[in-house]
């Protein structure tokens, strides 16, 4: 494996972490605060703090995904060329 090779794998890993801990950071925040009542009775404040959580969530699933999937696809090939 070429040194290019491995500085891309580790900038893979880094932005990962980086994007897991963004996710992890907005599922935490939209729990977190009293609830604006004063907005529609609290309506608007479930809407911001339900796509808070959607949004960490689908950055944690995104960031994984792209992570996983070059070593998925290197063990299939593995695989076939046996």
């Amino acid at each position: 494996m070429s040194i290019k090779a491995i500085f891309i794998q580790l900038f893979r890993m880094l932005v990962a972490a980086m994007l897991v801990l963004l996710g992890f950071y907005l599922m935490l925040i939209s729990t977190m605060g009293p609830a604006f009542t004063d907005l529609r009775g609290g309506e608007v404040d479930f809407w911001i703090r339900i796509g808070m959580l959607g949004l960490g969530i689908g950055i944690i699933s995104a960031a994984l995904a792209w992570l996983i999937w070059p070593l998925i696809k290197f063990i299939v090939n593995f695989i076939k060329a046996k």
